[in-house]
C-alpha cells in the first residue's frame, strides 16, 4: 500500500471562512458533549466560528435516538469489568463503541451556511472518513441505506448527528486502530451479522494516530470548504468565556 502523504491544512487559505480545529486527545464522553452543548450555543448566537472538535473517547457505548436495548449484547457486570461506560445521546442512529484508536470528528457549524440541509450534512461527515482513508490507500465508500463508510473488509465509520436551530452537533467516528473486539458487545449500529473493521485491520500494518488525524483534518478543511486553524481546549474555553461575558 502506498505510504501516506498528508498535508496541514491549518494555515489561512485564501477565499475560505476560518474554523477552529480543536484536538482533545482522549477524553470522556460526558466532558466532550458537554463541550459541544456549549460551543453550539455560541455558534448558534454568531460568536464563535464553525469548529471542529477531534477526540478519542475513553471506552464507552452510545445510544441514540433509534436505539433498541436489545442490541446491548453485554450484560451490566461484563460491562463495568471492561470499564465501557453507557451514555444515552440525543444524535441520531442506534448504538455504537467509541474507544482509543477511534477518531471521533465532532464539526460544529450552522447549516445555514450549507443549504439547511441535514441529510446532505450526513453524506459530508461520510465523505470526510471516505477521503480521510484514501490517504492510506484504502477504498471506502457509502452504501445504500446504511450511513457510514464500508470497505470490503466491513464498517470502517460509523455517522450520527443532532441539530439545534440548524447548528449541528455529534458527528462521525473513524476507525483507525480501536481493539475492534469490542464491538462484540453490541450489535453495531443496529445492524445484523455486520463486520466492522478498522485503516490498520484493512492495511495489515500499524496506522500512526498523528497521520490519521492530519489526513482526517484536512479531508474535514476540503468537504467543509474551511481553513481550518488549530486551537486548545483552554483557548476555546477563553474565546468562549469573554462571547459569554
Amino acid at each position: 500500500m502506498p505510504q501516506p502523504q498528508v498535508e496541514d491544512s491549518g494555515e489561512s487559505e485564501s477565499g475560505k471562512p476560518t474554523g477552529l480545529w480543536v484536538d482533545l486527545g482522549v477524553d470522556g464522553y460526558l466532558a466532550t458533549f458537554c463541550l459541544q452543548e456549549e460551543v453550539n450555543e455560541l455558534c448558534q448566537r454568531g460568536d464563535v466560528p464553525a469548529t471542529v472538535i477531534v477526540v478519542e473517547h475513553r471506552p464507552c457505548l452510545t445510544l441514540g435516538r433509534a436505539s433498541s436495548l436489545a442490541h446491548i449484547l453485554a450484560d451490566e457486570e461484563t460491562l463495568v469489568r471492561a470499564g465501557v461506560e453507557v451514555h444515552v445521546s440525543d444524535r441520531g442512529g442506534d448504538v455504537t463503541y467509541h474507544g482509543p484508536g477511534q477518531l471521533v470528528c465532532y464539526p460544529i457549524l450552522n447549516l445555514r451556511d450549507y443549504g439547511c440541509d441535514a441529510h446532505a450534512h450526513a453524506r459530508r461527515l461520510e465523505e470526510i472518513m471516505i477521503g480521510t482513508a484514501a490517504v492510506f490507500g484504502v477504498d471506502a465508500w457509502r452504501r445504500a441505506g446504511c450511513p457510514g463508510a464500508w470497505t470490503t473488509r466491513g464498517k470502517l465509520g460509523s455517522v450520527g448527528i443532532g441539530l439545534r436551530r440548524w447548528v449541528t452537533m455529534h458527528g462521525a467516528a473513524l476507525n483507525v486502530c480501536p481493539d475492534l473486539s469490542a464491538f462484540s458487545l453490541i450489535v453495531p449500529c443496529g445492524l445484523q451479522n455486520v463486520a466492522v473493521t478498522s485503516l490498520e485491520q484493512v492495511l495489515g500494518r500499524p496506522v500512526d494516530m498523528a497521520q490519521a488525524r492530519a489526513a482526517l483534518k484536512r479531508s474535514c478543511a476540503e468537504v467543509f470548504g474551511l481553513s481550518l486553524v488549530e486551537t486548545t481546549r483552554d483557548d476555546l474555553m477563553a474565546t468562549m468565556a469573554e462571547a459569554v461575558a
